[in-house]
């Protein structure tokens, strides 16, 4: 700091300066008043004879009073301890003087005058009224109650001697001068000058000029002061040991043509100015100095308007220890600082209005031991600073305070703050900006400083270098609190300690062109950043450092938004012995790493905590570095590294635990960590790690300096790319659900182990360096189902704890576990190289009869299960074992084959001990037989199996029998294909006859015979009924004369019948044990003509179609639908037909039938497992003849009852089909032919009368030989070298009853109609209902 600098105010003091005083307020006073004042005492008495007495004599008083329109001449004395009067409060007077004063008084003692009136006026050439007291004791008082005017002062008060002046005026001016001028000259005097200016005072200089050379007081109490060119009020103690004190009270406007309001005093008493608006056109407002070291009074100002100066608004110095006080509204300094405050005690601005200043703002400076305290609203500065506030003692231990509430804005900077003592530095700020420099820029620089620098910054800070810049060389704390902060060339926000704590705090964007926010604590205390969004232009986002070797402050770095930096996106480093916490939710650097941290000191013991959301740079994703003994905790986001490793991990001696919620990518490799205690990292479901180019490695861990406790913990349930290495140490990889790994996985030195808790893989090959998978000793299956195929070396221990696995290819393993709640499938061909031991399930494999080979011993513990697939075929050994087999806990046999002999499930070598507790799939089923049998001597385990003969099986019927032995002996013999051999071997282990029966039935082809027996019953019935016609039309070959019965004579019907019929049928077969029993429901339409040609023989032809559906009894539900399509001949003759004895008749038909037959055969067997629908047709037909011989009466005469014998012979083929296509229960069945004979009898009743109703009534019996049951030759389709047939025998019908009644009515025009019922018993049941219309020709 330099000495005080007082040349702004140094025209307070002009040419009228004495002795050793400054120069006075009065440059610009005539030398004319000068002479008058000093020469005064050689003047006379001169009273004008309007003023009595007169003559005046000393202690007398005089008054003068002269009505409007006199004038008095100009009035002077010389008399001692007067007073003179001029006016009277009823009389206003004037006193004019064309030469020299208006008033003079000059003498010793008290010099009074009173101006009363204030239409009274004083008006003078030189002077208005101007008093002197050149000697002695004694008071000058000056009352002006009207006006005084003055060519050069309005009023002029000069006391040289010892005493008071006291002066109250109304209006005094002065035209040249000054409007009122007051001087004590006497150094002795301890007298005052009181001066109250009641209205408007004016001057050619200055509006009221004081100044006392003596001990005493000044006091100015002025309404409206105007200094047209120099100062509107000015007020001088020049004696360097008064302590009176100047104070000045301005209510009204004070202006100056240089100045507003001027004080100075070069004594030891206080300044204290109290003003409205103040201005000072070219030089300052308010100009206040104190140049007495000595002085240990207080300067005060208070202006409660606007202050304006040509120069600066407010400006005050002090050479003494007292304080300094501003307080102020409006402020401008239009040329240079708008308040200035220079001194040695202590400072205080304060402004509630706008502060302006063409160079600074505000200026406060210290250079003693004062306190400075600056509480401003808004503040601009053009060129310089905004606002300055220094301490320049090295001594002082006082405060800067700055408070600005408003907008700060500097043309250079915004606020700067220089301690070089031991106080505080507090900033409290809204918005600041510094145009050139910084924003806001605080200096602590004294190295034994105890007080803290504080920066609160409620507003945006910008700044042309820094935002915020801010240095703390004393030993205490260091705060900053912003929101918005910019620094243009320089940081967004630099602060540098070397005290104790240090912390910055950031609530809105903070953006530097070099550094966003630089920290750095070379003390011995915390380092606390606290953000949200900072960006580095042109360098790092976020700089923070602890410097000091041996502090153990911590360091924590938080930003809530995005750190950005052009090289890098956060540095951090901590070479103390405190905790380094990184907190920091996204990070972009555009040209190099996006963190690095660092905790160097090797003596650090505290822990390294870093999270991070995301991060993208184009070098380094994340670098962190613990050179100490604690513990490294790192969690991060999403990371892209363009050009490097996306997170590098260096953690010392302490542990390392690792969190990554996102991606990492890096060029070099994804993540890579060196730690002496290992670590620990979980990849998260989804989420990936990529290596990079080729020879990175995805994720690698390395331990420190050759580290044996380095024993890294991986849980990998997301995706890597370019595999993962675990280099020294005894290590863990878990392989969670969801985990994919690109690349190659490597276990390094030490015992390593691979968690498999996937939902499972296929692991080809591993444990040789060209393999996927090697070093690693020990691998645990924890879930899911893997496949452990090709080969597999180099294991100490192979675990399965829990999940469903395969192994397809040879694992080499000192011990194999399978733990209590894991199963383990051997496929045939694969291979143990080692011992088993077996606590949960193993299963051994044989689709193609190969082997599993143990190179070892096999031990099952009782919580053991052993399993064989037995599904394929038997034909070596299952299970070979080289060393000894050891048995307890369960054999499981699955899916077993139906096979004959035994076949060897575990081949032992050496020693065979123990025995299964239980054997599961054991169970012999009807149709086969099977047993487990220790062979001691071979140490073998065998299974032995028999086929049982269905015909045994007490409750099956003969076609289930004939089935059933065909699947099983085809089944031994290997024929059939692997779907049919499931049915087989289904078929076989039920132990169930009921559930064999039914399931064997399912199968059975046995649906084709009703077809056939549907179609037989239908087109016998078709031809038999042709036979009824003629009886129904009422034709009597036999001519007979009586042809009813009861005696009544029909009438002759004679001519050609053509008719038509409708009719429904339902047949009803039920089961038998042997045969399945059916319903059939159809109908048929025919049509003929009978009665063709004369006399006895007559002959007829018809035709018809029918379908008929017939759906099966039982599960599954088949259904056959047939069409026919028939035609027939039919004929009759009359044998004796009028003669006596036996009168009958002869009838005969001949048929033939063509048609189809859809099949559906539903198989649905749940004892097996079985639905399945199958479908076919084929073709049917038949050639038929029919004869019957009838007896119709004797003599002539019809019998009521007309007996009759029939003959019937039918030939049947259907065509071979296929049902089932490719199913594995399809079937071939071979075509049928039937030959069929049927023998019946029966008998007629009809009745016709004469109105043309009549009734018929039949009764048959008709019994069958010959083919009366369909055998079917069957064989599955699928059963290689051609198959096995199976018959089938249907339902056998031998015996039928038909009982008919048709009812019908002749109509006179030829026309017959008759409703027919029929119903069947026997072998088959049923009946029909048909509507038959007949026309006679």
């Amino acid at each position: 700091m330099t000495n005080i600098n007082h040349a702004a105010i140094s025209d307070a003091k002009s040419a009228k300066q004495k002795s050793n005083m400054v120069q006075k307020f009065l440059a610009s006073a005539s030398v004319g008043v000068i002479t008058m004042i000093m020469a005064g005492s050689a003047h006379g008495q001169v009273l004008p004879g309007e003023c009595a007495p007169n003559p005046l004599i000393d202690g007398g008083t005089a008054t003068c009073v002269a009505p409007a329109p006199i004038v008095i001449d100009p009035i002077e004395t010389d008399t001692d301890n007067v007073t003179l009067n001029i006016g009277s409060p009823g009389t206003a007077t004037t006193v004019v003087s064309g030469v020299g004063d208006a008033v003079q008084m000059t003498g010793s003692g008290n010099q009074t005058l009173n101006i009363i009136n204030a239409g009274s006026l004083v008006r003078g050439r030189d002077n208005g009224a101007d008093i002197q007291i050149t000697n002695g004791i004694g008071n000058l008082t000056i009352i002006n109650g009207g006006t005084v005017i003055g060519g050069n002062s309005g009023i002029v008060a000069n006391h040289n001697g010892t005493g008071d002046i006291f002066i109250r005026s109304t209006t005094a001016t002065g035209f040249n001068n000054d409007g009122i001028h007051a001087e004590i000259t006497n150094i002795v005097n301890t007298g005052n000058i009181s001066i109250i200016s009641e209205g408007d005072t004016s001057g050619g200089e200055y509006g009221i000029y004081v100044e006392n050379e003596g001990l005493g007081d000044i006091s100015v109490n002025a309404n409206n002061a105007t200094g047209t060119a120099e100062a509107g009020i000015s007020a001088v103690n020049t004696n360097n040991i008064g302590t009176g004190d100047i104070t000045i009270t301005a209510t009204g406007d004070v202006s100056g043509g240089g100045s507003g309001i001027q004080a100075a005093t070069d004594g030891l008493g206080a300044i204290n100015i109290m003003a409205t608006n103040v201005s000072g056109a070219t030089k300052f407002g308010i100009g206040v100095v104190n140049q007495n070291n000595a002085n240990a009074s207080a300067i005060s100002i208070s202006a409660n308007g606007d202050v304006t100066g040509g120069e600066h608004g407010i400006i005050t110095a002090s050479a003494g220890t007292g304080s300094i006080s501003v307080v102020a509204g409006n402020v401008t300094g239009t040329n240079a600082m708008g308040i200035s405050a220079d001194g040695r005690g202590d400072i205080s601005i304060e402004a509630t209005g706008d502060i302006f200043g063409g160079k600074t703002g505000v200026s406060a400076i210290s250079q003693g031991l004062g306190r400075i305290n600056v509480d401003v609203t808004g503040v601009t500065a053009v060129i310089n600073n905004a606002i300055v506030a220094a301490i320049g003692d090295s001594n002082n231990v006082t405060d800067i305070t700055i408070a600005a509430t408003g907008d700060v804005s500097g043309g250079e900077g915004g606020i700067i703050a220089y301690n070089n003592g031991s106080g505080a530095i507090t900033i409290s700020t809204a918005g600041v900006n510094g145009t050139l420099n910084d924003g806001i820029n605080a200096n602590n620089n004294n190295s034994n400083g105890t007080g803290d620098v504080s920066i609160i910054a409620s507003g945006d800070v910008v700044g042309g270098h820094d935002g915020i810049r801010a240095n703390n060389n004393g030993t205490t704390d260091l705060i900053v609190e912003a929101g918005t902060v910019t620094g243009g060339t320089g940081d967004g926000i630099l602060v540098t300690t070397q005290g104790l704590d240090m912390s910055v705090t950031a609530t809105g964007l903070v953006t530097g062109g070099d550094d966003g926010i630089e920290a750095i604590n070379n003390g011995f205390g915390d380092l606390t950043v606290v953000a949200t969004d900072v960006t580095g232009v042109n360098d790092a986002g976020i700089r923070a450092r602890i410097g000091e070797l041996g502090t153990t402050g911590n360091l924590s770095v938080t930003a809530t938004g995005t750190v950005r930096g052009e090289t890098l996106g956060a540095r951090i480093q901590n070479l103390g012995l405190g905790a380094t916490d990184v907190s920091i939710s996204n990070v972009v650097s555009a040209t190099q790493s996006g963190v690095i941290i660092s905790a160097d000191n090797v003596l650090n013991t505290s822990d390294t905590s870093i999270t991070i959301g995301d991060i993208t740079a184009d070098n380094f994703g994340l670098s962190v570095t613990n050179s100490g003994s604690g513990n490294t905790s790192v969690t991060v986001g999403n990371v892209t590294a363009a050009g490097g490793v996306g997170i590098a991990i260096d953690a010392g001696t302490g542990d390392l635990a690792l969190n990554v919620s996102g991606n990492v990518s890096g060029t070099s490799g994804g993540i890579r960590t060196t730690t002496r205690n290992g670590t620990a990292f979980t990849l998260g479901a989804g989420q990936t790690v990529s290596g990079g180019t080729l020879g990175s490695v995805g994720i690698s861990t390395k331990a420190q300096g050759g580290s044996i406790t380095s024993n890294d913990n991986l849980t990998i349930l997301g995706t890597v790319n370019n595999g993962i290495s675990t280099f020294q140490g005894d290590d863990i990889l878990t392989l969670g659900l969801g985990s994919t790994v690109n690349g190659d996985i490597r276990g390094g030195d030490g015992f390593d182990t691979i968690n498999f808790n996937a939902a499972g893989d296929v692991i080809n090959n591993s444990g040789d360096p060209a393999d996927g998978i090697a070093e690693f000793e020990t691998y645990n299956f924890n879930n899911g189902s893997y496949t452990v195929a090709g080969s597999h070396i180099g294991l100490t221990a192979a675990n399965f704890n829990v999940g469903n696995h395969i192994l397809s290819g040879s694992l080499q393993s000192n011990d194999v576990t399978i733990n209590d709640g894991a199963s383990l499938q051997a496929m045939e061909g694969a291979a143990i190289i080692g011992d088993l031991h077996n606590a949960g399930e193993f299963t051994v494999v044989s689709n193609n009869g190969g082997t599993v080979n143990i190179d070892g011993n096999l031990l099952q513990s009782a919580t053991g299960s052993m399993a064989f697939d037995l599904s394929g075929p038997l034909s070596s050994d299952l299970l070979t074992v080289t060393g000894g087999v050891a048995l307890a806990g369960t054999l499981n046999l699955t899916g077993a084959n139906v096979f004959v002999d035994s076949v060897t499930l575990i081949n032992g070598a050496i020693a065979l001990a123990g025995n299964f507790d239980t054997v599961i799939g054991l169970s012999d089923g009807l149709l086969v037989s099977r047993s487990i049998e220790l062979d001691g001597n071979a140490f073998d385990v065998n299974l032995t199996s028999s086929i049982v003969d269905a015909a045994t099986i007490q409750g099956l019927s003969p076609n289930q029998i004939a089935l059933a032995n065909n699947l099983t002996t085809q089944l031994a013999d290997g024929d059939l294909n692997n779907g049919l051999t499931d049915i087989a071997n289904g078929l076989a282990f039920l132990d169930n006859a009921g559930d064999l029966g039914s399931s064997l039935d399912q199968l059975s082809p046995e649906i084709a015979d009703v077809g056939i027996q549907v179609f037989q019953n239908s087109q016998l019935a078709f031809m038999t009924n042709l036979f009824s016609q003629q009886n129904v039309q009422g034709h009597n070959p036999a001519n007979m004369k009586n042809g009813v019965a009861g005696g009544s004579k029909a009438p002759a019907q004679n001519g050609t019948n053509v008719w038509g019929s409708m009719q429904f049928n339902h047949v009803d077969q039920n089961g038998s044990f042997n045969n399945i029993g059916f319903n059939t429901n159809g109908f048929e339409i025919a049509t003929g003509v009978s009665d063709l040609g004369s006399g006895p023989v007559t002959f007829g032809i018809a035709g018809g179609y029918a379908r008929l559906t017939s759906d099966t009894r039982g599960f599954g539900s088949d259904r056959v639908v047939t069409d026919i399509f028939r035609i027939a001949a039919h004929g009759t003759v009359g044998i004796n037909p009028e003669g006596s004895g036996l009168n009958a008749r002869f009838d005969g038909a001949l048929g033939f039938a063509t048609g189809s037959t859809d099949i559906d055969l539903n198989i649905d067997a749940p004892a097996i497992g079985l639905d399945v629908e199958q479908s076919a047709s084929t073709d049917i037909d038949s050639f038929s003849a029919v004869a019957r011989f009838q007896v119709d009466g004797t003599n002539g005469k019809s019998w009521p009852i007309k007996p009759y014998i029939l003959g019937a012979w039918e030939t049947v083929h259907q065509d071979s089909f296929n049902i089932g296509d490719t199913a594995a229960t399809s079937l071939d069945i071979s075509g049928v032919k039937a030959d069929r004979f049927t023998i019946g009898y029966g008998a007629v009743v009809d009745h016709a009368w004469d109105q043309g109703t009549f009734v018929q009534l039949r009764a048959s019996g008709l019994h069958h030989f010959g083919d009366t049951q369909t055998v079917l030759a069957s064989q599955f389709t699928s059963v290689s070298n051609g198959g096995l047939n199976f018959t089938t025998t249907g339902s056998r019908v031998n015996d039928q009853y038909v009982i008919e009644a048709n009812v019908g009515h002749r109509f006179g025009n030829g026309w017959t109609i008759a409703a027919e019922a029929e119903g069947q018993f026997g072998d088959l049941k049923g009946y029909t209902g048909r509507l038959r219309l007949t026309k006679r020709f």
